[in-house]
């Protein structure tokens, strides 16, 4: 959890425009261990999503809701 409010993220459009595929390690490219020494692999989707194709599902609907439209001004000002 982030508690910096000047500490911004941006994602990139795959989060939005994609079947998810890109939070899969299909490669089992060799990413190193964590600090607990378990292996870095797939990415670890939160509690709501089923699959890396509903987390990316979810995150356009979000972004195309009404309410990021109607509060779409405020995240401009604040970023740029």
């Amino acid at each position: 959890v982030l508690s910096n409010p000047a500490d911004l993220k941006e994602l990139i459009p795959e989060f939005y425009d994609s079947d998810g595929g890109f939070l899969l390690n299909v490669h089992k490219l060799d990413l190193g261990r964590r600090q607990d020494g378990e292996l870095v692999d797939n990415v670890g989707l939160p509690p709501w999503a089923s699959s890396p194709q509903d987390f990316v599902t979810k995150c356009r609907e979000a972004l195309e809701s009404d309410y990021v439209s109607s509060h779409l001004h405020e995240w401009i000002d604040l970023v740029f």
